[in-house]
């Protein structure tokens, strides 16, 4: 038979292993939400480049350079890990986000004129497709392009729509 005390007693475990339960369940958030913030901070700091043997495919991706505090593209082979971001928009909005982004807002450069359709006018003049970023419709479009010299860093020209893509998606 279960006296007064046993029952008192298995209450009384009861409701300590229910605040260690709660305890545990606090601090283990606390803690997720620590290591979700370093790891956050983590992505904005410098990545080593180092050459490291055997990694895949060389892509554009970005990182932030501390040192500058602006973010930059660079030719990622697949093998480093922290401090990547896929588009240049994520870099500048989790660290930079006064960053300014001149290629992405301004007019597209060397359009070709419409009364120039043969292409051949000038020999110096190469006429190709290119893309450049719409801010209005938040959009790569294509256009096509008439220049002698390559285009600078500001100008709102990328030779892919996949590069434009990774330059602007998101301004």
């Amino acid at each position: 038979m279960t006296t007064d005390l046993e029952i008192k007693m298995h209450f009384l475990s009861f409701l300590l292993a229910a605040s260690a339960l709660a305890t545990s369940a606090l601090t283990g958030r606390a803690t997720a939400d620590h290591v979700e913030e370093a790891a956050s901070l983590a992505k904005c700091q410098t990545p080593i480049m180092e050459q490291v043997p055997g990694c895949g495919a060389n892509v554009i991706r970005f990182y932030y350079d501390e040192k500058n505090k602006t973010c930059k593209s660079f030719i990622w082979n697949g093998c480093l890990l922290s401090g990547i971001f896929n588009l240049l928009h994520d870099c500048v909005s989790g660290c930079n986000k006064g960053q300014s982004v001149p290629f992405c807002t301004g007019e597209p450069v060397s359009k070709c004129a419409q009364s120039d359709s043969s292409g051949q006018g000038n020999m110096m003049m190469m006429k190709r497709t290119a893309y450049f970023y719409n801010a209005t419709s938040h959009t790569c479009e294509e256009y096509e392009v008439c220049r002698a010299a390559p285009p600078t860093e500001s100008d709102n020209y990328f030779p892919t729509k996949t590069n434009c893509e990774l330059q602007c998606r998101g301004f």
